[in-house]
């Protein structure tokens, strides 16, 4: 069995570009340009640039493609030659895509030998918008892409997502049949920033095809070992943690405040669940900036057997002033701000939970601050959950909530200053 840890997660991007018939320099400019922009933007990510491999297919009207760039992990120092490439004969678009289609396949199993876990592939068709032949043929050739089974042992359903990139002047009758009952995007290329809009579209749609896994970078980045923690001999207790003074060699909190260890009291805990949340701390500082977010995930025997999350400890100026102790007259000043970090979070997909909202310390000098200091339940949204945010909605409602595995029942303390 391979350890989850070694196996990387790769994303392979294609951008199957039409050079073919009347292309003018203007459009060849187009094209370039794009493929400026989506280098940039895909290097520009860590995350990205480690896991995306990418590939740019020339479509010159033969069956067959012409690669410009070969496979390849995205790298800065590494940009597409600007295009030379000319064709007087006219373009097939049918003929490409299942030309294309062959590559992947091929690519898959090439990437899949070097044990690599390999994400539904996108593809990005740069297209004049014209085509020698006839709408069935485009049309069949595109769900067969789309349909059949990319993977060469017909084990894994993997369709690609497909985005259609029309440059200025395209048939839009060509662009309607390819998109029609299909789950096939199409956007216009125009101007520098629609340009930069559509390459802005492409490395969003990358990133979702990788939000399914954990790529090893980001495992990297975001794990470690228990083993490697020196703890201090005191503690105290949480909820559902222990709470440990830590170091961790090479680890450190970004304001410099203390790192605390919160070994779990249940150690059945998800790791996926677990190290999306931990990651958000790249990506919505605005959030986790109120928050004493974990710093990483640690993992104990198992390259994903949860122990508990090395987080920053409690600033000494949040100390002495609790939410759940608050006087009525620093209620009132609470009130809203409580229902502004529950917004905020439900703006980035977290939900907080009853643990953490109970947890919250704060200052009211020289502005109203809140700050959460118990994040071991705090989740980010699991795809197709429609009650995610139901634990924070009846916390703010008021009410009872009931402390699992012990059958006592505390107020929830928003019943006292959480009113309308």
């Amino acid at each position: 069995m391979i350890d989850e840890s070694e196996r990387l997660t790769i994303q392979p991007l294609y951008l199957l570009c039409d050079v073919a018939g009347d292309l003018t320099d203007r459009r060849r400019a187009t094209i370039d340009l794009l493929l400026a922009h989506l280098a940039e933007q895909l290097t520009a990510d860590p995350e990205l640039a480690a896991a995306v491999r990418w590939s740019v297919e020339l479509h010159t009207g033969a069956d067959d493609l012409v690669p410009l760039v070969q496979l390849q992990q995205a790298d800065a120092a590494v940009r597409p030659p600007r295009l030379t490439t000319t064709a007087t004969g006219p373009a097939r678009l049918a003929a490409a895509l299942l030309a294309v289609r062959r590559l992947i396949r091929s690519d898959i199993t090439m990437l899949e030998d070097d044990t690599a876990d390999v994400r539904p592939p996108c593809l990005v068709v740069i297209a004049a918008g014209r085509s020698a032949d006839e709408p069935h043929e485009r049309a069949a050739a595109l769900d067969t892409l789309l349909t059949r089974n990319l993977h060469a042992d017909q084990t894994r359903d993997w369709a690609p997502r497909v985005l259609v990139v029309a440059l200025p002047g395209a048939d839009f009758d060509l662009l309607a049949g390819l998109g029609a009952g299909r789950d096939v995007e199409i956007a216009l290329a125009g101007a520098d920033d629609t340009l930069t809009g559509v390459a802005f579209r492409v490395v969003t749609a990358v990133r979702r095809a990788l939000g399914a896994g954990a790529p090893r970078v980001a495992y990297d980045r975001w794990v470690v070992p228990e083993h490697s923690l020196v703890l201090g001999y005191e503690h105290r207790h949480a909820p559902l943690t222990d709470v440990h003074p830590a170091v961790v060699p090479g680890v450190t909190d970004p304001d410099r405040r203390p790192l605390v260890y919160r070994r779990f009291l249940d150690p059945d805990q998800p790791f996926a669940p677990l190290l999306r949340m931990v990651a958000l701390r790249e990506h919505a500082t605005e959030l986790t900036g109120r928050m004493l977010w974990p710093l990483r995930l640690v993992v104990g025997d198992g390259a994903t057997a949860v122990t508990g999350l090395l987080a920053p400890d409690i600033p000494d100026r949040f100390r002495d002033r609790r939410l759940l102790g608050a006087p009525p007259e620093h209620r009132e000043l609470l009130r809203a701000a409580v229902r502004d970090l529950v917004a905020l979070a439900h703006r980035h997909d977290v939900r907080l939970g009853g643990h953490a909202l109970d947890s919250v310390h704060y200052r009211l000098t020289p502005t109203v601050e809140l700050l959460v200091t118990d994040c071991d339940a705090v989740r980010v949204r699991e795809p197709g959950d429609p009650a995610w945010d139901e634990a924070d909605l009846a916390w703010l409602a008021g009410g009872a909530a009931a402390e699992q595995g012990t059958g006592r029942w505390h107020p929830s303390p928003i019943q006292r200053y959480g009113q309308a």
